[in-house]
């Protein structure tokens, strides 16, 4: 219990500057293309959000400005196009393959990011313990629908448990850039943007924890929660100005 409190007392320290404690990594998509810490996903995969909807484009990730630029298109072979990026390789099991950049607690890990508002669009900043036999440690650390701008979902996939700890944010999450993190101990993880914290949950011990961006829609009518809010729109993405991981 002490080094449950100490853990959610140092979280409340280190999220007050995005610099705090040793860095570990950065990464501010200064340069003309994505860095080797990234693998983009290719292709149309059998997940049931994705069946007969959705494939992943290399062409819809790219940098540009200072920026990483995530959208989702009208699809080739499926009706739409989405994008994601991660420091670990998806759609070749578990534990996950060819890890780039994955850290274990304590530490924290934070972007700066400007979502978007557009109906029906599914975006995230997220992570997954990549060192279990299955992925059944997801951490949601912003997780959007884009309907409702004042809405930010992050929540913790434990199988068969998954804790929600979905709030209401004092501003409109999609008008400009804002820091958005995640504070994991041996033990907890605490999720925030900026000083607003949206929620704390215990959890195992996750091993090492890699990172993703996700920019994409699901079929309205078998996967209700992606498209609340109204139609989807063919084009719709959103913009991260650098991310970076620390120990406290």
């Amino acid at each position: 219990m002490r080094h449950f409190v100490l853990g959610l007392l140092a979280a409340l320290v280190v999220t007050s500057s995005a610099r705090a404690g040793e860095l570990l990594w950065q990464e501010d998509f200064n340069a003309t293309a994505l860095s080797a810490a990234w693998i983009v996903r290719e292709g149309c995969p059998a997940e049931a959000s994705a069946e007969d909807w959705l494939c992943y484009s290399q062409a819809n990730v790219w940098v540009a400005d200072g920026k990483l630029h995530l959208r989702q298109t009208p699809g080739l072979e499926r009706p739409y196009d989405g994008a994601m990026i991660s420091t670990y390789r998806h759609g070749y099991g578990w534990p996950a393959k060819d890890v780039r950049q994955a850290w274990k607690p304590p530490f924290v890990v934070e972007a700066r990011i400007r979502f978007s508002g557009a109906d029906g669009f599914w975006q995230t900043f997220s992570a997954n313990s990549v060192d279990l036999p299955a992925p059944t440690l997801e951490f949601d650390i912003a997780e959007m629908r884009g309907a409702k701008e004042s809405y930010q979902f992050c929540a913790l996939h434990q199988r068969p448990r998954h804790t929600r700890l979905g709030t209401s944010l004092p501003f409109n999450f999609a008008t400009q850039y804002r820091r958005w993190w995640m504070y994991v101990t041996d033990s907890a993880v605490r999720y925030g943007v900026g000083m607003n914290v949206c929620g704390t949950t215990a959890i195992p011990n996750p091993g090492r924890i890699g990172i993703d961006f996700v920019a994409k829609s699901a079929d309205p009518l078998r996967w209700r929660w992606a498209g609340i809010g109204g139609p989807l729109l063919d084009t719709a993405g959103y913009d991260v100005d650098w991310v970076r991981a620390s120990r406290p």
